[in-house]
């Protein structure tokens, strides 16, 4: 497995990255970690969610109408 870098200086509590639906994504955290054969420890569910957040922002990263806010706005509006 490649190792994510995850060099940000960014903290936050689990409550104040999910908000209300905490426990939803919670449990479809956990529930990706069985699918992919895993037991959802701390540890395992942790690394899923580095995965997925590293996966997405590639992909916003990636997207070349995404190089300002217009271009989010209107990538999202569309």
């Amino acid at each position: 497995m490649k190792e994510i870098v995850t060099d940000s200086n960014v903290e936050m509590s689990w409550r104040t990255f999910a908000g209300q639906y905490g426990d939803i994504y919670l449990a479809l955290l956990k529930q990706r970690c069985i699918s992919d054969g895993e037991v959802p420890t701390d540890e395992v569910v942790s690394r899923t969610l580095i995965i997925h957040l590293h996966r997405g922002i590639g992909y916003l990263g990636g997207n070349k109408e995404m190089n300002s806010i217009e271009g989010m706005i209107s990538s999202v509006s569309s």
